[in-house]
Parts: C-alpha cells; structure tokens; sequence
C-alpha cells in the first residue's frame, strides 16, 4: 500500500469516528430520566445523561452540585445561575450526539 493510500484510509477512517453519533435513548432510558424529574431529582437526572454520554466534566459538575445542595439541605443561592450555564453545554452536547436528544431534553 503506498503511502498516499495509507493516509487517505486514516483521514477517512477518522473522520467517521469523529461523526459518530451515539445510540438513542431508549425507552426505559427516557423513563429514569423522567422518574428523577418527577421525584424533584433534576441534578441527578442530568448527571444520569452525562455519565451516560461520557461527558466527564459536564458529570463531575453536576456531581459537585448535588453534593453540594445534598450537604446543605438545598440549593444555595447562585447554583442555580450554574446550572443553567451548564444545561446550555449538555443541551448543545446531546443535540449532536443523540438523535432523540429533543425526547430527553423533553422529560428534564
């Protein structure tokens, strides 16, 4: 194989790891993120999708909020400015990545 050839077969083969989408949610999926919203459990329900997706910083954040409002009784005031700033990654996240992220985004 030469070496142009070697080349294009990588820049192909990369190409479509780096468009994959990932698998959508299925229905028992969509049912536990809806269950933590109907238990009042939004944190956790977004931490559910990132860890799901692999978003890591994205699932240490939210981790880190629902340590914080669990050691304290309840959301301290600001964290809901963070969360916001961070529902806008997760959003923009899954919309490329999922492709019934508008049925998850639905049940947050």
């Amino acid at each position: 194989m030469k070496k142009e050839q070697l080349k294009e077969l990588i820049k192909q083969e990369l190409q479509s790891v780096l468009t994959e989408k990932q698998a959508p949610y299925d229905e028992r999926e969509l049912a536990n993120v809806a269950k933590m919203t109907d238990q009042n459990n939004h944190l956790g329900a977004r931490h559910y999708i990132a860890k799901n997706c692999h978003y890591e910083k994205l699932r240490k954040a939210y981790q880190a909020l629902q340590d914080l409002q669990n050691a304290l009784g309840h959301s301290p005031r600001g964290a809901d400015k963070i969360r916001q700033d961070l529902d806008k990654d997760l959003k923009k996240y899954i919309s490329k990545d999922i492709p019934n992220w508008e049925e998850i985004w639905k049940r947050l």
